[in-house]
């Protein structure tokens, strides 16, 4: 006897969705989801802010880090945590500039001494 595949549209008739969904191993949950396209406006959301991002990005020259863009997005009225921020930088592959710091000066003994011999003192 050859095998039939669960995919058949005879086999929805007589057994419904959810009985495919099972012998598949899909949630139902995630094919209802799929079916409705619910992400759609999420998707949206975060393309505009991932357009934000890489604005701010171009505008100072990758300079400010994600703290800083987040400062700069909440001046353009869109609120963000520091993670989320970090997280489409990362989607994005960008990343800021660090400028080294100077090394600080530390006080100690002279590198060459010399004699007087001038006799000042």
């Amino acid at each position: 006897m050859p095998k039939t595949k669960v995919c058949e549209p005879e086999f929805k008739k007589k057994n419904g969705v959810r009985w495919l969904l099972r012998q598949m191993g899909i949630c139902p949950n995630a094919y209802y989801n799929h079916k409705k396209n619910r992400k759609a406006g999420y998707r949206q959301k975060k393309e505009k802010f991932k357009n934000k991002i890489l604005q701010i990005y171009h505008e100072y020259s990758g300079n400010p880090g994600y703290r800083m863009r987040r400062v700069y997005l909440l001046r353009a009225k869109i609120s963000l945590s520091n993670t989320s921020v970090l997280k489409y930088m990362q989607e994005l592959g960008i990343q800021s500039t660090v400028t080294p710091k100077k090394p600080t000066y530390k006080k100690g003994d002279c590198y060459k001494k010399f004699e007087n011999h001038l006799n000042t003192q």
